[in-house]
């Protein structure tokens, strides 16, 4: 089977609603870690302290992801690509004290999409 990508992280937002009085049901947010090119997925392959956790090649990756967020989207997900800039999470991470793996990816992605989501408000 198709393995959903190790650093994602579920956050529920609710949608506002579009009429007053009417409420919908909101599907679960799921910020996914996005390397925008080959060379930000070697620098944060490089920065991890389990780099076994990356697929072999950038190439690779980009099939385990498109074939996890179909995964998402048809668990009812609304998944979201959130940029992880390698410079910008090593700095998050020290400054959170937090390793340099799959949990703390997952967390500053969450951050990330939480944080652009409040400016657009």
């Amino acid at each position: 089977g198709v393995r959903l990508p190790y650093h994602y992280r579920m956050t529920k937002i609710r949608q506002k609603s579009r009429e007053p009085g009417r409420t919908s049901r909101a599907k679960p947010v799921v910020a996914v870690v996005w390397y925008e090119d080959e060379q930000e997925w070697r620098a944060m392959r490089d920065l991890a302290d389990d780099p076994e956790r990356f697929e072999d090649s950038y190439e690779a990756w980009l099939t385990m992801f498109d074939r996890s967020l179909e995964r998402l989207r048809e668990g009812g997900a609304f998944p979201v690509r959130t940029p992880c800039n390698a410079t910008k999470y090593r700095e998050w991470c020290e400054s959170k004290a937090r390793s340099f793996d799959a949990c703390s990816r997952s967390e500053y992605a969450a951050r990330e999409f939480q944080a652009r989501a409040t400016q657009d408000e």
